[in-house]
């Protein structure tokens, strides 16, 4: 599953993540935390089913995650767009 190239991923209108590893047999984008946080300049907090990424000023939800198997799956909401 090794990457194949980098480059970069528009989530919304208002939101890219630049340097982005793209692996084609995935069926979903791996985000870095570290990554999240630096480009929405937010907070992530993580429970055993869920994690929730807030603006680190206003405490804003900006997106949900859900755990499936190992992997929590993150929808912004439309404050994280």
């Amino acid at each position: 599953m090794g990457g194949k190239a980098s480059g970069f991923v528009i989530l919304s209108n208002t939101l890219t993540l630049d340097t982005i590893l793209i692996i084609p047999s995935l069926k979903c984008n791996l985000l870095s935390v570290s990554q999240i946080t630096f480009t929405l300049d937010c907070i992530v907090t993580f429970g055993p089913l869920f994690c929730i990424a807030q603006d680190i000023l206003t405490r804003n939800i900006l997106g949900y995650g859900v755990k499936r198997d190992k992997l929590y799956y993150l929808e912004l909401t439309e404050s994280g767009r």
